[in-house]
């Protein structure tokens, strides 16, 4: 499982789009009401689809989903259905994205509620952590290609980098600021350890100068993986589709 991450507005919905480059059956699960949907009817994403000779989804590979219900129904009617297991047309499912879920997860077990009883609502917590991994072990198993998007965050994480009798003699505490996927609790942590690919995609420039760098490795604050070697930890002007066949994605088809 791959995850594309970044801020919003930086072009994650159109640049996971290009994974039609290389594999057309893809099915495209949209949680944010302005993310696909919006992006493919955006000239310019059209202009850079066809520079880069990247096809067009068909309406019927785009399902959009507005909660945590429908976003397992949808899922279990297209890709986990065990009557279409053997007759999947499709290769690859691409969810926009990870911070949505992460929404329908709170709002589904009203874990952000204050009227729900402390008691029930760490309840929830623990719910929603059930969940994600159900989720992740369902799509491990269906034998896809499976992309995420997911929204980032800055975080202040304390960290103690000091010695026992330093904590005794002193009150001082030590902040690393970091960068994380906008994901609530601990699920956090859980996707991702899941992950086994985590690119960070940047846009500079405007117009006809736009690059899109796409990030393998950490640099800075910015966290990447992959189990791939790209030879580089930077990557730039490349579709998705392109990238997944260098990583060699495309081969295991998982």
């Amino acid at each position: 499982m791959l995850a594309v991450t970044g801020y919003p507005g930086e072009g994650k919905s159109s640049w996971v789009g290009s994974i039609l480059s290389h594999v057309p059956e893809t099915l495209f699960i949209v949680c944010d009401k302005k993310g696909f949907r919006a992006a493919i009817g955006n000239p310019k994403v059209h202009d850079w689809y066809a520079e880069y000779d990247v096809p067009q989804p068909k309406p019927e590979q785009i399902i959009g989903v507005t909660n945590w219900q429908d976003f397992k129904d949808s899922l279990e009617h297209y890709i986990l259905d065990p009557s279409k297991t053997n007759d999947c047309k499709y290769r690859a499912v691409v969810i926009d994205g990870a911070s949505d879920i992460s929404e329908f997860l709170t709002e589904e077990y009203e874990v952000d509620d204050p009227s729900v009883p402390p008691g029930l609502r760490i309840q929830g917590w623990g719910a929603i952590k059930r969940e994600w991994r159900l989720l992740f072990r369902q799509l491990n198993q269906a034998g896809l290609i499976v992309v995420f998007t997911v929204h980032m965050r800055d975080k202040s994480q304390e960290i103690d980098a000091r010695s026992k009798a330093e904590k005794a003699s002193t009150d001082e505490r030590e902040y690393e600021k970091w960068i994380v996927p906008d994901i609530a609790g601990s699920g956090m942590w859980l996707f991702l350890r899941t992950m086994d690919g985590y690119f960070h995609l940047e846009r500079t420039g405007s117009g006809a100068a736009t690059t899109i760098n796409v990030y393998v490795e950490s640099d800075g604050d910015i966290f990447g993986k992959s189990r791939a070697d790209y030879g580089d930890s930077k990557l730039m002007d490349v579709t998705l589709g392109k990238m997944l066949e260098l990583g060699g994605y495309l081969q295991g088809e998982k």
